[in-house]
């Protein structure tokens, strides 16, 4: 599905009322994003990444960087 057929998803879903003063607007990409007034605008998120770099050839290779492993959290 394209990002075009993914708005147009999005305009057509129904909008519902959870609790006063905010809604929750279902779609593909965010199934249960939920709006408020008093929302921030940011939300926490953790990301996790695992990265191994080689230089070389086959027979030669050299590890550069390697089982380097991080967890990012904000929000």
């Amino acid at each position: 599905m394209t990002d075009n057929e993914y708005d147009k998803a999005e305009e057509n879903e129904p909008v519902t009322m959870e609790e006063p003063g905010a809604i929750t607007q279902p779609n593909a990409r965010n199934p249960r994003r939920l709006h408020s007034a008093q929302s921030s605008g940011m939300e926490s998120s953790v990301l996790r990444f695992n990265l191994n770099f080689t230089v070389g050839s086959k027979g030669k290779q050299k590890a550069i960087l390697s089982d380097v492993a991080a967890t990012v959290k904000w929000g």
